[in-house]
């Protein structure tokens, strides 16, 4: 492993039912992407007892109707309860959190590096290729004023390399070194090609870790849609934290 993946892979921990970013942690952000040992995040009760367990119980929960596409929407805009066709949130309320859900595509989270802004985003490959990690970069400056050059990010675990068999009409659509060839297949790296792609927006290359964890070999921790073709979820969650 290189000295930058294993930057990238030790940003990320596990514990309690939750991965977490050890940047956004320092932070006191609240935040995490749930494991299948909280249960299928589509369930309601499920849900709330995950939020409770991550400090949030309570706290109004923005989760949209997710879309496969690149629209980011402020929480400052939106009505509890809305759910908007989206698959992104920025926001710089405290009184909120933030959620997406994802089984195999990226949780992206992007915030401002001194936490003046939060932000939480779902990515699948059609949302990448859309632009996704751009547009979720760049609805910072649009919503907030912040440049891209002050903007941190972290995606979260996703189905990896290792798993991740496309056809030729997907993976034409990125970038060559996001692709291998084995065995007469080809596979994508979607974290790569969402770090290439942020980086491209504007972030430093060392404001972006990318967790190494597949979703879709790893089945005692997560969900995978590719394996199990079933409609269980993980959440991406964040949130300002008590007395930030």
């Amino acid at each position: 492993m290189s000295s930058a993946a294993a930057q990238d892979a030790a940003a990320w921990t596990a514990a309690e039912g939750f991965f977490r970013e050890e940047r956004l942690a320092r932070l006191g952000v609240a935040h995490g992407v749930t494991t299948r040992a909280l249960g299928n995040m589509k369930d309601a009760k499920l849900r709330a007892a995950a939020m409770e367990k991550a400090g949030l119980g309570g706290r109004p929960l923005f989760v949209p109707h997710q879309v496969h596409g690149t629209r980011v929407e402020p929480i400052e805009s939106a009505a509890l309860g809305e759910a908007p066709k989206a698959d992104g949130w920025i926001f710089r309320r405290k009184d909120v959190a933030a959620a997406v859900y994802a089984a195999d595509c990226l949780p992206i989270f992007i915030w401002e590096r001194s936490g003046a802004a939060l932000g939480v985003f779902h990515s699948g490959w059609r949302g990448t290729a859309a632009g996704m990690p751009e547009t979720a970069a760049a609805a910072f400056r649009k919503h907030y004023g912040l440049g891209a050059d002050r903007l941190c990010a972290a995606v979260g675990p996703h189905i990896g390399p290792c798993c991740y068999k496309v056809g030729a009409d997907v993976a034409g659509r990125f970038a060559a070194a996001s692709v291998s060839r084995r065995s007469g297949g080809l596979y994508l790296d979607l974290g790569a090609e969402a770090k290439t792609r942020l980086v491209r927006a504007g972030l430093a290359p060392e404001a972006v870790s990318v967790c190494e964890s597949c979703t879709c070999c790893e089945s005692a921790t997560f969900y995978s849609f590719r394996r199990q073709k079933e409609d269980c979820r993980m959440m991406a969650f964040c949130a300002y934290g008590h007395g930030s």
